[in-house]
């Protein structure tokens, strides 16, 4: 039951201007997803509110442990809006089995390897109504990253953070594609001693070389 206490948060307190903003913040050892639910700040929705920030929910199921990892959350507020945030970290490729991007997309990859990482969506975004009851208006998905991304078909790019707006004229089809590339810092350390050393050997090279022409060129003018 508790995985569809969200989905009935949303359908009780979207039916105006419902918003989600779902950041994605990946880096070399993990990745951290934090979304935002805001609606109109009111009365009922107050009262609503509160009823939810007293529930758990379910961020995925730990085969390995057999049990599940609930999202961190907490109660938010911005301009005329309030809501709750819902939060955690993902360590490897279990980003996959986000409950959260589960109510959003129905098909879903997350790929990490020892060199790169990939996360592709379908084209629609589910999560937008749930048995023909719209639950929400607008959806924007923030990607932050340090990484090198190779790929991406993101609307926007603002500094390391990679977006796309969704809403009811795009949710039918506009997917999530982003790959990024993991340096390895060992490898890159490592090439940059060498390319010092083989700065070093080509100046002192150099160095030599003049040396032996300037001396040479000294001898010839004594000759």
């Amino acid at each position: 039951m508790k995985k569809y206490l969200l989905i009935l948060f949303l359908v009780i307190l979207c039916t105006t201007g419902c918003e989600a903003t779902y950041n994605l913040n990946i880096t070399e050892t993990g990745m951290t997803e934090s979304v935002d639910f805001l609606v109109p700040d009111n009365k009922e929705n107050q009262n609503i509110l509160k009823q939810y920030l007293s529930s758990t929910y379910m961020a995925y199921y730990n085969m390995d442990r057999r049990e599940s990892v609930n999202y961190e959350k907490k109660e938010i507020s911005q301009k005329n809006k309030i809501g709750m945030n819902l939060s955690n970290t993902y360590r490897g490729d279990d980003l996959q089995k986000s409950s959260l991007l589960d109510k959003c997309y129905y098909q879903k990859s997350v790929i990490k390897s020892d060199d790169e990482i990939i996360i592709t969506t379908d084209g629609k975004t589910s999560c937008f109504y749930k048995d023909q009851v719209k639950t929400l208006d607008k959806l924007v998905i923030n990607i932050t990253t340090d990484l090198k991304v190779t790929e991406s078909n993101a609307d926007k790019v603002e500094g390391h953070t990679y977006k796309w707006i969704i809403d009811e004229t795009n949710y039918q089809n506009h997917p999530i594609n982003i790959r990024m590339k993991i340096v390895d810092k060992q490898t890159m350390s490592s090439n940059i001693v060498l390319w010092i050393i083989i700065g070093g050997l080509i100046i002192a090279a150099f160095a030599i070389f003049t040396y032996i022409k300037r001396k040479n060129r000294k001898n010839n003018e004594l000759t």
